[in-house]
């Protein structure tokens, strides 16, 4: 079932209660919860992606002994999983470590061990890997040798399809035996809103996630990501925010004063939503302060309504194309992330897999004959449905 408005909302509580409780900090316990219906409030703490938060502090939110029960089978079921992530990681870490490939492991259960200590902390999911650039192509030709499928077509490395794809994009998912890669060659889609590889690899930090030691992102680094992520996502899981808030609360995160406005409007989203860690530096708390009272409501109205499913995208190739757009324009810090922006929109990565030209010269023209066709048929399927309705 779809949560309700109001059962999202308390599921916003009671996070704001746990990450307290979390830190040892005594807060008041929130509401009780009689007129919301308890399935509405299981679904609300499922689509949001807090299981494990609310069940962990399932005393300290007082939860009522439906739900409670509810969250605790749930959150036995995710710890179950959690293994099969690990054993994906292990045989990525393997394959590259092996070729020789420089990685690094982000978001999943290296994130869980840097903002908690716990490898479950954030439940089951995807194994993000992110390479350089330069290696994207050897890395893809890897996992296809050793059993990992591309969830799309894509086209010749030799091609200029292939490195418009890289250009445009910056992931591509494929699908293992026990969990799905996402491999990155850059954090973001933009090309100097968040630093290169290069950078993040001389600065990392070494974690141990269930036995192995993987590299990841530093401190400060994984903050960025994380805030720039939950906007690119259009903030549609309270577990954004959680994250967020976990990492603003570690020691040494605060490594470089100048905060990109990105991360300062996630963690104001964060502050308006969840609250954010007692324990930041005046400074930052001023940073966000100084953001436009409008500016800040606007962002918070749009975490809300994202949260709320209201701005949910749909499955299959450029579904997220527009979203990525403007996210990409307020997230385009040089001349050269508008031009790719601009660029994008005229012809996308996902829109000319399949041309084979292996220059720009012939790559380009094909490319366009590709994209104008395209649209004019959703056109027109758009125009059939309408004059159909």
């Amino acid at each position: 079932m779809d949560p309700s408005s109001a059962a999202t909302e308390r599921v916003r509580g009671w996070v704001r209660t746990a990450l307290l409780a979390e830190a040892s900090v005594e807060a008041a316990r929130p509401p009780g919860d009689d007129l919301v219906d308890p399935a509405a409030l299981v679904a609300a703490v499922v689509r949001q992606r807090v299981v494990e938060l609310v069940h962990a502090q399932a005393e300290a939110l007082a939860l009522p002994a439906a739900v409670a029960e509810s969250i605790a089978r749930l959150r036995t079921a995710a710890r179950e999983l959690v293994p099969l992530q690990l054993l994906e990681l292990a045989r990525v870490r393997e394959v590259l470590e092996d070729a020789g490939v420089r990685y690094l492991v982000v978001k999943g259960p290296a994130l869980a061990v840097q903002t908690t200590g716990d490898v479950g902390a954030r439940g089951y999911g995807d194994v993000d890997v992110l390479v350089d650039p330069r290696s994207a192509g050897q890395v893809v030709d890897l996992l296809a040798e050793h059993g990992w499928r591309s969830t799309v077509a894509l086209p010749d490395q030799a091609s200029w399809a292939w490195r418009r794809l890289l250009h445009t994009g910056n992931e591509l998912t494929f699908y293992g035996a026990s969990s799905s890669v996402d491999l990155h060659w850059r954090l973001d889609p933009t090309l100097d809103a968040l630093p290169p590889f290069a950078v993040l690899w001389e600065r990392r930090e070494q974690v141990e996630v269930g036995g192995l030691v993987v590299p990841t992102l530093m401190r400060a680094d994984m903050l960025a990501h994380l805030c720039f992520n939950a906007a690119r996502d259009n903030w549609r899981w309270v577990r954004s925010l959680v994250d967020i808030h976990r990492a603003a609360r570690l020691d040494g995160v605060w490594r470089d004063p100048e905060l990109p406005p990105m991360v300062v409007r996630g963690l104001a989203v964060t502050g308006a939503l969840v609250g954010l860690p007692r324990s930041m530096p005046e400074a930052v708390r001023d940073r966000i302060d100084e953001l436009p009272a409008r500016r800040r409501d606007r962002l918070v109205r749009a975490a809300v309504r994202g949260e709320e499913g209201e701005e949910r995208l749909s499955e299959g190739p450029g579904s997220r194309f527009w979203s990525d757009v403007r996210y990409e324009l307020a997230a385009s810090t040089t001349p050269r992330d508008l031009r790719r922006t601009l660029g994008t929109i005229v012809l996308p990565g996902w829109a000319v897999r399949d041309v084979t030209a292996g220059s720009a010269w012939r790559g380009v023209p094909a490319g366009m004959g590709r994209r104008t066709t395209d649209l004019t048929r959703r056109s027109l399927r758009h125009l059939s449905a309408r004059r159909g309705g």
